[in-house]
């Protein structure tokens, strides 16, 4: 059993933020394990972690890394629980180091992520990372989401608005010009289109709409004597601006509203994907 200082408990007490006798027990009840007793302070749930993890954490940055070349990019949402935390150079500094390894590493998901070893050090777990920030920052800090996009053959690029409430990452073919990639991901930051065109809309939602159109055309008296397909000419009308609003190469392109996305295109450049994460949303 290692020795119970002084110094230990108050090193455990700054890492974890719970109460002094406590960390006295933590010790004590793990045989002076220091780790071991930061475990156990955690799920006692009397570490600082453990009692802000239920606290709502919408707020936060979102930002992009992309690799030397520009052929990888991973785009990653971070929350707090206030705008005051995310301006915080310490959470920008977490931010950072999550954005770094999470280019290295690419896993698959949140989960994964969290329970790989930190590649800045290895003795930590990325979980371990997030608790230790938690501890310090003292507002509970949650990775929500991120993506990440491979064009070794296309262009990637990205778009960061209002100091990281919305971020954008887009991938365009090869022979797309820079600028207007970034147009593209602007566009895709202030239009918020749901998919990339009416092809990727599922089935079943384009039929709730259609239906929806039918019945609020059917509700008005002086449509119920109108020919049904003149009641299916209006629907479709309908529906094709719905998809308008909804398809980033339908929608109207911001810096020129009288041509689509799909109209700004050069010949033999397309659109391959995009995400776009918005805090909060």
């Amino acid at each position: 059993m290692a020795e119970i200082t002084a110094v230990l408990v108050k090193e455990l007490r700054e890492k974890t933020q719970a109460g002094m006798m406590d960390c006295k027990k933590a010790l004590q009840e793990t045989a002076g394990d220091f780790d071991a007793a930061v475990k156990y302070l955690r799920e006692k749930g009397l570490s600082a972690a453990a009692k802000r993890a239920d606290r709502a954490a919408s707020r936060g940055l979102i930002d992009v890394r992309f690799n030397e070349d520009r052929t990888q990019a991973v785009l990653f949402e971070l929350n707090s629980e206030t705008d005051f935390v995310a301006r915080n150079a310490k959470f920008r500094a977490l931010l950072n180091q999550l954005l770094d390894h999470t280019l290295a590493r690419q896993p698959a998901d949140i989960a994964e992520l969290e329970a790989q070893t930190f590649s800045g050090d290895e003795s930590k777990k990325i979980a371990d990372l997030v608790t230790d920030a938690i501890a310090v920052i003292g507002e509970n800090i949650v990775p929500r989401r991120f993506v990440i996009f491979t064009a070794a053959a296309g262009h990637l690029e990205s778009y960061i608005h209002t100091g990281g409430a919305i971020g954008v990452l887009a991938e365009l073919s090869a022979g797309a010009d820079r600028n207007l990639a970034r147009d593209i991901a602007m566009h895709i930051a202030a239009a918020n289109p749901r998919y990339l065109e009416r092809s990727a809309v599922p089935s079943e939602q384009a039929a709730a709409e259609k239906e929806i159109y039918k019945n609020q055309l059917l509700q008005d008296e002086k449509n119920k004597n109108k020919p049904a397909d003149i009641l299916d000419k209006i629907v479709e009308g309908r529906l094709n601006k719905y998809y308008q609003e909804i398809c980033l190469l339908e929608q109207a392109f911001i810096k020129d509203p009288d041509k689509k996305i799909k109209d700004i295109l050069p010949e033999g450049v397309t659109v391959a994907r995009f995400a776009r994460f918005q805090l909060g949303a």
